[in-house]
């Protein structure tokens, strides 16, 4: 393969930019996964949830706020319009506390 700049192949750069990307990657999820861990120690009595599925979702969270950032880019291109939503259901205070016992 011929030589860029004179040092280094194609190859190498298309190596060296994967292994970028990936460590990139891994970092991000690195960040993400150490302040939802830390939230979910902190607040662990306050989230309902058997224990299992807490340390689960600790792995899941960098994943879900990944999806942010194909929204936030198609956030910044698309007209958005805001519409009322009609809120007809009426709970007393006793209601939502029988549910969060159930």
């Amino acid at each position: 393969m011929p030589a860029i700049f004179g040092f280094i192949n194609e190859k190498d750069i298309v190596l060296v930019t994967t292994m970028s990307i990936l460590k990139s990657f891994l970092w991000y999820y690195s960040i993400l996964f150490f302040m939802g861990i830390l939230t979910t120690i902190t607040e662990w009595n306050r989230i309902h949830s058997t224990g299992w599925k807490k340390i689960w979702y600790s792995f899941t969270f960098p994943f879900f706020m990944f999806t942010y950032i194909p929204i936030a880019i198609v956030a910044l291109f698309k007209k958005v319009e805001w519409k009322p939503i009609a809120h007809t259901v009426a709970k007393s205070i006793d209601d939502v506390l029988d549910n969060v016992k159930n």
